[in-house]
């Protein structure tokens, strides 16, 4: 159905008036001046006075209106119409994600509904308006999608599609009838929903705000949930996410102008999984080594406050997710979870987009690339007879421009006078690995070994000259024995708690060979 100016929108006037109108005018005018003419003797002077100006009549043209989809008055249309005029992306889709949730939440199914804006006053073509309400659909310059399977076979699409002249909403539900359970799950899920979509969509710095929906992730109603945008909202290229949840795995992949980042969880391992206590504090320390390490390099600070915030939601909550376990899964206590971080093992990279900023060396750019990660292995011969390695790795490459002066101007251009700087180019590395062992259910081995290495490469510039030219290496390792102890803690268990809890807080990944200098010291 195409519905034009609905909801209350003025009906579209005719143009042919205007142009009928004009053209009497002017034709009274010549016929005027024809009368005067013929009416005067040959060889007589005329002299015609009394005669005033006149002003055209102002027309006024109707400004295009509003083409809707479908004459609808729900609630998603209502707030299509309040929103469409907002001058910004976010204030478009404002409220929209949470209100087709709780449309479906309420008992609703499929919904499809869209509205643009002409670009003239002319009513258009069913052809026209039936293909713009599909590129809205489907192919509007800022598109976000959530995807949903449920257990039972029933699959749940939601879409949003934006542009200039342009804003749709659908939902689609496909492969079966939803439960009760299933639209309760989903209606929880609203709130996630709209804070992901608020967070892409913020005109101001864009975030990935996905905390809500992997709370609101219930394995046992969900086979996956998926989140799929593309949007510029701040007018400097596309921002493209792709978010994926399941009873056993966690993603994230995003690319835009700042660069690109990947980040997966595996929480089939559920027997590796501490407490809440141990998982806080092993995100937070993962945080303050992203926000280190960018430092160092000289990363930039919007990416990487994004990497921090996805790496938290997709290693929080872990729930119902875990599902499944090794084969003979060994039953760890707390010595074991004492010496692993607690955490579901993962993989993440960042990397930031390369900028040639030196015109007069082409081959010097500035650039970071981080990755970090989590493995670990059980070899088991019984549920009370096994040995648990876990390793965690980071790598940082990064490289970049800074001037001779710190906090001095650092103008680079094609004149020798520019080329006073340093070029940096590091290439730090460390790994934590822990390694705990049962015979017969007793605890036979429990180490920590750790070790960090870090190279700077400096490279000093003064009108273009190359004056100095130092690689600094610097590498430190150590290594504990955790056995004594953890025993001595069991022993004793007024104190056992406490022992455990400082086992766990040496086992972070060092952010430098200083830091475990400072541990042998």
């Amino acid at each position: 159905m195409i519905a034009v100016a609905a909801l209350g929108a003025p009906v579209l006037a005719p143009t042919q008036a205007v142009q009928t109108a004009s053209s009497t005018f002017a034709g009274s005018a010549l016929s005027q001046a024809a009368v005067s003419s013929q009416t005067a003797p040959d060889s007589t002077t005329v002299s015609i006075t009394g005669i005033q100006s006149v002003t055209p009549p102002t027309y006024t043209i109707p400004a295009p209106q509003p083409v809707w989809e479908n004459n609808a008055v729900d609630g998603i249309s209502k707030a299509m119409a309040q929103n469409f005029p907002a001058p910004t992306l976010s204030g478009r889709l404002q409220g929209l994600g949470r209100l087709m949730l709780q449309q479906l939440g309420g008992g609703e199914n499929d919904f499809s509904q869209s509205v643009y804006l002409p670009s003239t006053n002319a009513v258009p073509s069913a052809t026209l308006a039936s293909a713009m309400q599909s590129a809205l659909h489907t192919g509007a310059d800022n598109q976000i999608s959530l995807e949903v399977t449920l257990r039972d076979g029933a699959k749940v699409q939601l879409t949003l599609g934006d542009q200039s002249n342009g804003l749709a909403a659908a939902i689609a539900v496909t492969g079966g009838a939803l439960s009760d359970a299933d639209r309760s799950a989903l209606l929880k899920m609203a709130g996630g929903f709209q804070q992901a979509i608020d967070g892409l969509t913020s005109s101001g710095q864009p975030t990935l705000a996905l905390d809500g929906l992997v709370q609101q992730f219930d394995a046992s109603v969900f086979a996956s949930v998926e989140l799929h945008a593309s949007v510029d909202a701040t007018g400097q290229g596309a921002q493209t996410v792709d978010f994926h949840i399941d009873g056993t795995q966690r993603s994230v992949r995003t690319s835009g102008p700042l660069g690109s980042m990947q980040i997966s969880v595996n929480t089939s391992n559920a027997a590796i999984l501490g407490s809440a206590s141990q998982q806080a504090q092993a995100i937070s320390n993962y945080q303050q080594q992203f926000a280190a390490q960018g430092t160092r390099g000289h990363g930039n600070a919007q990416l990487i406050a994004m990497f921090s915030s996805a790496f938290q939601s997709l290693n929080s909550h872990y729930g119902a997710t875990a599902s499944r376990t090794w084969p003979q899964s060994p039953v760890l206590g707390e010595a074991a979870h004492s010496v692993m971080t607690g955490l579901a093992d993962f993989s993440a990279t960042l990397t930031q987009a390369t900028q040639p900023v030196n015109p007069m060396q082409p081959g010097e750019v500035d650039s970071y690339s981080y990755q970090v990660s989590q493995n670990t292995t059980v070899q088991s011969r019984g549920r009370y007879d096994y040995t648990i390695t876990q390793t965690q790795q980071s790598r940082l490459q990064a490289s970049f421009h800074a001037p001779l002066q710190a906090g001095g101007p650092l103008a680079l251009d094609g004149s020798k006078a520019s080329q006073n700087y340093y070029y940096d180019q590091i290439n730090d590395s460390a790994q934590s690995q822990a390694t705990i062992s049962y015979i017969d259910g007793a605890l036979a081995q429990a180490t920590l070994s750790q070790s960090a290495s870090a190279s700077l490469h400096l490279q000093k510039y003064v009108m273009g000259d190359l004056v100095e030219d130092i690689t600094t290496p610097s590498r430190q390792s150590w290594s504990k024995n955790l056995l004594d102890l953890i025993n001595n803690a069991q022993q004793d268990p007024g104190t056992s708690q406490a022992v455990l809890n400082n086992i766990h807080s040496l086992i972070g990944l060092p952010t430098s060979p200083a830091q475990l200098a400072g541990k042998i010291g």
